[in-house]
């Protein structure tokens, strides 16, 4: 198993290996026959120049299999985790709403929220984007600052301060996955079909 997922294929592999080997095998072939021209002056030109030729197309070709297979590699892995990316927001994203709704006046079930936001966390952070790892965190965290803030009566600033960053988690969350919203497509093709543009 290679990384997040998908099993690297077998061609690729293979392709990746046979490449760099055979990268390897025409630079030291191209290296013997230089030295090998200089010692010994009897090979013909025309000799010369057809090896060389076959040796910088084999090279040229070798190179470009290792680079399509790398770029294949590199494209499998980002295609295995997307579902584990959109799936990790979308667990955010019902965590949050939880949060945002937990009940503070029943300090039981809002600790097991937060509990849980954190366990969660600490399981699937890296599947987040960047931004949206921080603003879960600082959600969950300003949740228990909000909490606590209200029940001792304490600065209201503080307390607005600490919902804000809450709330503000919700929308980097969604704005992570990074997909358009199909809401604002309908109705592009709505508006479009009734102009008579469609």
């Amino acid at each position: 198993m290679l990384g997040i997922g998908k099993k690297w294929d077998d061609k690729e592999w293979i392709m990746s290996v046979f490449g760099k080997a055979f990268l390897f095998v025409v630079v030291i072939s191209i290296a013997i026959l230089i030295g090998v021209t200089m010692a010994v002056r009897a090979v013909s030109p025309e000799a010369i120049t057809a090896l060389l030729g076959v040796l910088i197309g084999g090279s040229i070709t070798s190179f470009v299999q290792y680079t399509m297979s790398e770029a294949t590699r590199k494209q499998q892995l980002q295609l295995a985790a997307l579902d584990k990316r959109l799936q990790a927001h979308q667990d955010a994203f019902t965590l949050w709403h939880r949060l945002i709704f937990a009940n503070r006046r029943d300090n039981e079930e809002f600790a097991e929220v937060v509990q849980q936001c954190q366990d969660w966390w600490q399981s699937n952070c890296l599947y987040l984007t960047a931004e949206a790892r921080s603003a879960f965190r600082k959600a969950y965290l300003s949740a228990v600052d909000h909490n606590n803030l209200v029940n001792m009566h304490g600065d209201s600033k503080l307390i607005i301060a600490a919902w804000e960053d809450m709330e503000r988690a919700g929308k980097i969350i969604v704005e992570g996955v990074g997909l358009p919203s199909l809401g604002d497509e309908t109705n592009k093709v709505k508006k479009d079909s009734k102009s008579g543009n469609a």
